[in-house]
């Protein structure tokens, strides 16, 4: 099955697209800080999308911080633990190399700096919740609402070239500099497809909020 790609990216962008009216309807209050926090969130999502992803790194330093900024990017709607893993040139070395091969030099670095990024981001990003509500939720629906460009269904993938236009090979594997995002020319099959998937994903959430929502007044 050809499209099942576009389909699965369908799904996946109206669960998000949903996601980000739910999440935003928990904002009390929009006022200018919200607003603000918003267009921050998004603007750094969306940075995610375009910055040049970097070179391999083994050192322990880098690993620890690849943990470290990993496991926060876990915490944070929007944000991909393995997303920013490619950004920082460690993906394969970290997720595919050691994790096949049980290599515990890259391995360790990297839980270690995961576990002190999850309790020291997870304490903070609570602490912050307390004190500054609508901002912070402001801030997270901005990061949904930047990744969806990730998610949207058509886009090809891009690769490094060198400067003879040839594609720069890594390992074995073309190395990725982004995504070319394209409009479907054609209302065929697959887009009406498309649309209905993203249907789906939007009535999904729909749906359990819903559910939540009934079971929480019954409660009550």
């Amino acid at each position: 099955m050809d499209n099942y790609p576009v389909y699965l990216w369908s799904f996946f962008f109206g669960l998000i697209l949903a996601s980000i009216f739910f999440v935003g309807k928990t904002v009390e209050k929009w006022d200018v800080s919200a607003i603000v926090s918003l267009l921050i969130g998004t603007a750094i999502a969306v940075s995610f999308m375009v910055l040049k992803p970097a070179s391999e790194n083994d050192s322990v330093i880098y690993l620890l911080l690849c943990g470290i900024i990993a496991a926060c990017s876990m915490i944070l709607p929007g944000l991909s633990g393995s997303f920013v893993l490619i950004l920082l040139g460690n993906y394969r070395l970290v997720m595919i190399d050691a994790v096949n091969n049980l290599d515990f030099m890259i391995l360790l670095p990297v839980v270690v700096g995961a576990g002190v990024g999850l309790i020291a981001f997870s304490h903070f990003l609570a602490w912050v919740l307390k004190k500054y509500k609508n901002q912070t939720i402001a801030l997270l629906s901005g990061f949904i609402l930047g990744s969806l460009g990730l998610l949207w269904p058509w886009k090809n993938d891009i690769y490094l070239k060198d400067e003879l236009g040839n594609l720069i090979v890594k390992d074995g594997e073309n190395v990725l500099k982004g995504y070319e995002w394209v409009i479907p020319q054609h209302f065929n099959t697959e887009v009406i497809l498309a649309i209905v998937f993203i249907i789906a994903g939007i009535i999904t959430i729909w749906a359990t909020e819903y559910l939540a929502t009934k079971q929480e007044n019954n409660k009550s």
